[in-house]
């Protein structure tokens, strides 16, 4: 039986379907023909072609023909038999009625040619039909349904513009192309946030240090890494037994260096806690500048500690001024998520339409970087306690629900800090 349901695709697809097959096996230059009255012609071409193989080509004059039977109704016998009948008509209304000059004709058919001796349909057009013509035209050709499939099968391109004749194998690959597509778009939109974030935000922020100047100073120029202490344990066995083991290694650690902690990838999240114009914004505002720089390949700009960096995991980083999202928050009545937020930080910088769904399937993609900055800068009660849910909210979606790999880093003033 063939491969290909051809019945499924009734008189008209099957006669598209052949044009489309004319045009891709013999020539681009092949004329094709409407539906109605062709004069026994669905497509012509002339010259030569490299049919039926690249060494042996037929030149001259071509006429094409489609016959589509209904073969689950009438049988295949009956299809069979009258396949011969019009085969014979063609050729006569070619050579008799219409006089088209023709050296080769080849008649397309949904019906499947049996290879019997002497009484299968093949053996029969070769001994009955053909002779009858062979001085009139030099070549004569029958594609039946096994030769259409073997066809579909060398020119995937053809048969996956039809639903009927899709098998699993064009499903998968049409899937994958769609997988691959969505990730180089996915790819593409995070490279143009981190290049737009990392052009926006390569100067110093210098409002709470007291700088009055209009001149705007690159961030490495005064970037200076701060001493940082981790918190002190407490002294209850029970207690301490209860903490995580990251933050035990953390407490006994020598090390003071701020940003040391803020590369470490073994710490899940943690408060830079410090007095206005110490530092903290600057820190998380750096810290952000390395993940962008590593994920686009511009890590040489920030011109020291190229190797240490390039030692942490590379995050795609979003930094969110808690004061800017406080003020969009409370100007939505609904849709006021942290993943709405992204969606409309990243469209505004990439310059792309992208909705929370992209946001979702970006988490769950690649390691994230969420950077709060200025958890006191939002001094109205209640809008701070809608913040915070929505940062609770995020997280836990984040890590119970699209299983991201997330690490957070906050910066608050001391009066604007309480344990949770």
């Amino acid at each position: 039986m063939p491969k290909y349901n051809l019945e499924a695709l009734g008189h008209e697809e099957f006669e598209r379907l052949c044009q489309s097959l004319i045009q891709q096996k013999i020539g681009p230059g092949a004329k094709v023909y409407g539906m109605g009255s062709d004069g026994s012609r669905e497509a012509t071409f002339e010259g030569k072609a490299p049919y039926p193989s690249k060494e042996e080509q037929w030149g001259g004059s071509w006429i094409f023909q489609a016959k589509f039977h209904d073969v689950q109704q009438i049988g295949p016998k009956e299809a069979r038999r009258r396949l011969l009948v019009e085969l014979d008509d063609e050729l006569s209304k070619i050579t008799e009625k219409y006089k088209h000059p023709c050296d080769n004709f080849i008649l397309m058919t949904n019906v499947s040619l049996t290879p019997a001796f002497q009484k299968g349909i093949k053996d029969r057009i070769d001994n009955e039909i053909i002779p009858k013509y062979h001085h009139v035209i030099k070549h004569i050709h029958v594609w039946g349904a096994e030769e259409i499939c073997r066809f579909l099968d060398a020119y995937p391109g053809i048969r996956q513009t039809y639903a009927h004749l899709l098998v699993s194998g064009d499903i998968i690959a049409r899937l994958l192309r769609l997988i691959e597509k969505e990730e180089t778009d996915l790819d593409e939109l995070v490279k143009l946030y981190c290049q737009g974030c990392l052009d926006h935000e390569k100067y110093a922020a210098l409002d709470d240090a007291g700088d009055v100047e209009d001149e705007r100073i690159a961030l490495q120029r005064v970037f200076i890494d701060l001493d940082a202490k981790p918190p002190r344990l407490p002294q209850d066995p029970q207690a301490l037994e209860r903490l995580p083991e990251w933050l035990k290694q953390a407490a006994d650690d020598e090390r003071s260096s701020a940003l040391s902690y803020l590369l470490d990838d073994s710490i899940p999240g943690l408060v830079l806690i410090g007095g206005p114009g110490e530092g903290k914004s600057t820190l998380g505002q750096y810290l952000a500048q390395i993940h962008r720089a590593r994920l686009i390949g511009r890590l040489n700009e920030l011109e020291e500690n190229i190797e240490e960096f390039e030692k942490c995991i590379p995050r795609i980083p979003f930094r969110i001024l808690l004061r800017e999202y406080a003020q969009w928050v409370s100007s939505r009545n609904n849709s006021d998520s942290l993943f709405h937020y992204l969606a409309h930080h990243v469209s505004q910088v990439s310059g792309r339409d992208v909705n929370p769904e992209h946001i979702h399937k970006i988490i769950k993609s690649s390691p994230i970087l969420l950077i709060l900055d200025g958890l006191d800068e939002v001094p109205e009660k209640k809008l701070r306690r809608r913040v915070l849910d929505n940062i609770t909210s995020f997280v836990h979606q984040v890590k119970d629900i699209l299983k991201g790999n997330l690490r957070v880093v906050a910066t608050t003033r001391p009066y604007g800090y309480a344990r949770i």
